[in-house]
């Protein structure tokens, strides 16, 4: 601020704000080391000199660097005429953590994550991976006390975003599987007809690299006769039904890494 009177003080009461509304505070340098003869709010100008202060704006409510406040004004009234002058604010660059890692070691992911040249929410991705799990061979796996069970299972996968660092965040998906025993028929005919039941015919199942898998019987399970109204008699096919396992079934489900 500059005085142009050159016998008398200037002496006015100063406002200071941002173009966001936001106050400042103005930092009092007085003489003789320096120019700025500030306090309580009132600025006093030597005749005929000027004033320069410093101010600071702490806190300042954005999250957004575009959103910031844009410009400075400084005003007083003298003579009852209000005088204000605005000059704009020259931000400095400082980023902070613009950059940073997505990691996923259930899915072997380490993605960097770039490009935040401003403040604020960025969305990247979605990144997914194939994932595996072998589901049991043996057969004791999937009958619990002689009943048939289903196996199943489920992972917890979690991801990670880390900058600087340190993480920032993690988040996770679970996935689940099921895996289910497979089933032969076998039918048993003798010169056309179905076995006899009270036939003790036995069979042996193997599975394709020649290990045990079970052993079956058509014993109580030959032929039966039943009639229809106004139909001819119809005979049922026998069948011994066994279970059996395939060579090292699997199930591999997608797991998707959060973000």
């Amino acid at each position: 601020m500059v005085n142009p009177n050159p016998d008398e003080s200037l002496v006015v009461s100063l406002s200071d704000v941002l173009s966001d509304g936001s106050s400042v505070v103005v930092t009092a340098d007085p003489p003789p080391t320096g120019d700025c003869d500030y306090a309580a709010g009132v600025l006093t100008v030597p005749a005929g000199g000027t004033a320069t202060c410093d101010y600071a704006a702490n806190d300042l409510a954005y999250s957004d660097d575009a959103s910031a406040p844009t410009s400075n004004t400084a005003s007083f009234t003298l003579n009852s005429i209000l005088y204000s002058a605005s000059d704009p604010i020259e931000w400095a660059v400082n980023q902070i953590r613009e950059n940073a890692t997505l990691t996923d070691d259930e899915i072997g992911l380490n993605e960097s994550l770039t490009g935040h040249t401003q403040a604020g929410t960025y969305s990247f991705g979605p990144y997914t991976g194939l994932d595996s799990h072998t589901c049991s061979s043996d057969r004791a796996d999937y009958f619990v006390g002689g009943a048939y069970t289903q196996m199943s299972e489920s992972i917890t996968n979690w991801a990670y975003v880390s900058s600087d660092g340190t993480e920032q965040d993690r988040d996770d998906a679970t996935t689940t599987w099921t895996c289910d025993a497979s089933f032969v028929d076998i039918y048993k005919t003798t010169n056309g007809q179905p076995a006899d039941p009270t036939k003790d015919i036995g069979f042996v199942l193997y599975n394709s690299v020649g290990g045990f898998l079970e052993s079956v019987t058509t014993l109580n399970h030959g032929h039966t006769w039943s009639s229809r109204p106004h139909s001819s008699p119809v005979m049922s096919t026998p069948s011994a039904r066994t279970p059996f396992l395939r060579d090292s079934p699997s199930r591999s489900p997608s797991t998707a890494a959060p973000c």
